[in-house]
């Protein structure tokens, strides 16, 4: 195979004006590596050129950070630091195509932000160190989980089991009271109308599930 040297072509080709180095490409995914270094993809760009580049993400530290694979493949937009293939180019972004098509979520809802996993991937949320996973659909919205369209509520916890104690409490009233007459029928009531907040709590819920 031919071996082109892309950084002594331009340096032979350069003139006064004239910058003939490769800032941003175009590629195609021929190879993933994935490890303790880092992830790296062998990649060959629109003109031919065969280099390995690194893989970027928007968050990340030692140990932690937002992954987004690529695959063998896939088209990525590869960028070039100061013009350098030895400075080591990097995968910036993936790129969607009439062969790579967008997922049908965003064909769909076009103005909605989308995040559609690969059918048979894992999606992974993992906090350590005591950090915690919020997620806040504001006083409007609501939680759907299972399919956009899951409408059963799933119960508040502590509110459900308080009012439910209080359920039980009343019914032991009552039953205690018989034949109470008026103590019995008083407890009879709160046990109705605690069993009716148990009702409101279930339809308020902000979790629906299929």
């Amino acid at each position: 195979m031919l071996n082109i040297d892309p950084s002594r072509i331009g340096e032979a080709l350069a003139r006064p004006g004239m910058d003939t180095r490769t800032w941003s490409s175009l590629a195609i995914v021929k190879a993933v590596h994935v490890s303790a270094k880092g992830v790296y993809a062998d990649i060959i760009t629109i003109t031919g050129i065969e280099e390995t580049a690194a893989l970027t993400t928007t968050y990340g530290g030692s140990g932690f950070g937002f992954y987004c694979p690529v695959a063998v493949g896939d088209w990525v937009v590869v960028e070039v630091p100061e013009g350098d293939w030895n400075a080591g180019a990097r995968i910036v972004a993936q790129a969607w195509d009439p062969g790579t098509p967008p997922p049908q979520e965003a064909i769909d809802n076009p103005n909605d932000p989308a995040l559609v996993v690969e059918p048979g991937r894992t999606f992974r949320v993992i906090t350590g160190q005591g950090g915690n996973l919020v997620l806040d659909v504001g006083a409007a919205g609501t939680l759907r989980a299972g399919a956009e369209t899951a409408d059963q509520s799933a119960l508040l916890g502590e509110l459900f089991l308080a009012a439910l104690g209080t359920l039980v409490t009343s019914i032991g009233s009552a039953v205690g009271g018989i034949p109470g007459g008026a103590a019995a029928g008083s407890a009879i009531a709160g046990a109705l109308t605690t069993f009716q907040q148990l009702a409101d709590l279930y339809k308020s819920s902000i979790v629906k599930l299929a």
